[in-house]
């Protein structure tokens, strides 16, 4: 179990920010975190998500792409995200999600 943080500037200068808490074993898409940060409280979230798990940079298709995935492994298995994912699903806009079974398997 492990996070997904995508971030996107806003026209006005603070930061959408929301955290997919993903169960690669069954659940999927577990919760979801989706929040406005300046600039200072990004930085912050940022130290506190590598401090207390093994984050590394992907590219936002892969990242999309590791969700989409973990939503339909868990479909698969009857169970529906969050609840929270629909209203977070937006920030993809138009980042097509990449395959990644060369990144990831679940279960």
């Amino acid at each position: 179990m492990g996070p997904v943080a995508i971030i996107r500037a806003l026209p006005s200068g603070p930061f959408a920010t929301v955290i997919f808490l993903i169960d690669s074993f069954c659940l999927g898409v577990k919760n979801v975190i989706v929040t406005i940060r300046t600039k200072l409280e990004l930085d912050e979230l940022l130290e506190g998500l590598q401090k207390h798990n093994k984050m590394e940079p992907v590219t936002a298709g892969v990242a999309c792409g590791y969700v989409e995935a973990a939503l339909a492994y868990a479909a698969a298995l009857g169970f529906q995200p969050h609840d929270d994912y629909r209203k977070a699903k937006p920030i993809w806009g138009t980042i097509d999600p990449e395959s990644i079974p060369e990144h990831y398997q679940f279960g």
